[in-house]
């Protein structure tokens, strides 16, 4: 295997981009003939991927962030593109021998082969278990030992593994719900299988991973002081999924969104951040709160925010959102009587029950900020219009 690896330089991939050397050229790699093939058991590769996963383990074992980041970001892609557009990767197991079964990039390699399928193709049931199976082991690596893991990966690579852990969890929440187009054998492990993809083993996942990160013996380590920042961040975006958006703003309460931070660092999690604190604010009401949030953001584009969410967790929040609908439906009514107790006298009103008619005219006092703020002690008063005349 060391033979292998030390006939691959830097020149043999040109997506690895050295001083004054150009862009990733899938054609000039001759990725497309089929005649530069490898044949790894019964699968044959074609001889620029097997390059490829040879010279990305290599990275990856000597720690080299930089080009990891060049084969995580663009080479993937780009071969994605041009050999993988409507198939699926090769499997772990086929490019096993071409790093000797190590372990920990093997982990990586599933992930990205995972990630692929959601975002190009369909998974299957199975693949869907298999991915969280990978997802265990690779927490499991990163959060069991006493010792920060020997591994470095890019802050695209680490925000990304966050961001598609729960973006496969309400995939699979969705996936669940739809019964209809399953057969008899699915919905029986889908029965059996209640531990896969579960809200407390995700919740789980990232509170260790957060957690981790504040320790003193893995917060020098980059991998775990921006990923356990990076999981703060997900626990947010968690629990506004799950309709809790009280304990989503107290999840990220110590972070000042007025400063740059960590969040920054990567321009996705940026826009999540401020997306679900605002999100979180609106649904609690707080209106003004809210607005300077959004307000902060708008020079971005949103985030992957409208995938999938659970099914409970949707009605809930859409229960919530009609109900705040219809009382800021009867805001104007209220707004017509309140003026008529601050223009008129108790002995005229008792004069006027029969018929009162109120002129928008303006005030000397301003509460609508009071009334929106109040607006739950409303809500008998709004019960008492609605109700029919005896």
């Amino acid at each position: 295997m060391g033979d292998l690896e030390d006939t691959i330089e830097v020149v043999d991939l040109p997506n690895f981009r050295l001083e004054g050397a150009s862009a990733f050229d899938v054609d000039a790699s001759g990725s497309g003939t089929t005649a530069e093939v490898y044949t790894s058991a019964t699968v044959e590769l074609p001889e620029v991927v097997r390059l490829f996963v040879v010279y990305f383990n290599k990275q990856l074992k000597s720690g080299n962030v930089y080009e990891v980041h060049s084969a995580y970001e663009a080479t993937f892609n780009k071969l994605t593109d041009r050999l993988y557009k409507t198939s699926p990767w090769p499997t772990a197991e086929v490019v096993s021998p071409l790093v000797g079964g190590d372990a920990t990039f093997l982990l990586l390699y599933r992930e990205l082969y995972f990630r692929h399928l959601y975002s190009r193709l369909t998974p299957t049931l199975q693949q869907r278990i298999d991915s969280w199976a990978n997802y265990e082991a690779l927490f499991s690596l990163l959060l069991d030992g006493d010792a920060p893991a020997d591994l470095a990966l890019p802050n695209q690579w680490i925000w990304d593994l966050v961001d598609e852990l729960i973006y496969q969890f309400q995939a699979w929440s969705m996936f669940r719900q739809r019964l209809k187009s399953k057969s008899a054998e699915e919905i029986a492990i889908l029965k059996q299988r209640t531990d896969v993809w579960s809200v407390t083993s995700v919740l789980g996942m990232l509170h260790r991973m957060a957690e981790r990160g504040k320790e003193p013996r893995f917060a020098s380590v980059p991998l775990y002081e921006i990923g356990g920042y990076f999981a703060t961040v997900g626990l947010l975006r968690v629990q506004c999924l799950l309709a809790d958006y009280t304990l989503a703003l107290k999840t990220v309460e110590a972070v000042d969104l007025s400063r740059k931070g960590l969040f920054t660092k990567v321009t996705s999690c940026h826009i999540s951040v401020f997306y679900y604190v605002a999100f979180a604010y609106l649904m609690s009401r707080r209106y003004v709160d809210a607005i300077r949030t959004l307000s902060q953001i708008l020079f971005y584009i949103g985030p992957r925010q409208a995938g999938p969410q659970p099914a409970a967790a949707y009605r809930l929040q859409l229960k919530l959102f009609l109900a705040e609908v219809k009382q800021q439906a009867m805001l104007p009514t209220v707004r017509s009587l309140l003026k008529l107790y601050t223009t008129i006298g108790i002995p005229k009103l008792a004069e006027l029950l029969d018929e009162a008619h109120v002129a928008d005219s303006s005030l000397t006092r301003r509460h609508s900020d009071y009334f929106v703020r109040q607006i739950g002690k409303l809500d008998e008063i709004i019960a008492n219009i609605k109700a029919p005349a005896p």
